[in-house]
């Protein structure tokens, strides 16, 4: 089965939009091309957009809620004990490139999961959150099913049914 993506204008539906799926620069650059703001995670950018498509208005920029010493200040190295706040980590190519050695893979690609655990430690000021609070069992398996939700042509979501054919990859990580 052949999947093709159309290209984006505004004169698609909000649902061929999110039946596809997008990487996040091609969204930054469409929030960009509409003058929506272009900051925050995949899922922010996807809301943006699906409201542009509907004809809502989008909701004026607000601060992603740091401040000016913590954006300046950039983590040297990498481990998994760095903590995040304090160490001012990131979620940038160093850090890929942490993830993607740690689990000896070619590519690495953040997580909502990873972004939500960070904003929320951001939001409570929990100094004490390290690297290693990211590394969990459930990433790996996520991972593995990542290429099946990203080649699949319905929605881009996890379910139960993924795990079919992947059991024997995914049941070490238990």
């Amino acid at each position: 089965m052949t999947n093709t993506r159309p290209s984006f204008s505004l004169e698609l539906s909000v649902q061929e939009f999110e039946k596809h799926y997008w990487y996040k620069q091609e969204l930054v650059d469409i929030c960009r091309f509409y003058h929506l703001p272009v900051w925050g995670t995949k899922a922010d950018l996807e809301q943006r957009i699906s409201k542009l498509l509907y004809g809502e208005e989008a909701a004026a920029p607000q601060s992603a809620g740091k401040t000016e010493r913590m954006k300046n200040k950039q983590v040297n190295e990498i481990s998994l004990h760095t903590r995040l706040i304090p160490e001012g980590f990131k979620f940038n190519q160093h850090a890929r490139d942490f993830f993607a050695r740690y689990y000896q893979t070619e590519r690495f690609s953040f997580t909502k999961e990873m972004a939500a655990a960070l904003r929320e430690a951001e939001s409570q000021g929990n100094h004490e959150m390290t690297v290693a609070d990211f590394k969990k069992n459930r990433m790996k398996v996520a991972a593995i099913l990542w290429k099946e939700v990203r080649d699949n042509p319905v929605e881009k979501k996890y379910t139960p049914e993924l795990l079919q054919g992947k059991w024997e990859q995914v049941k070490q990580f238990q």
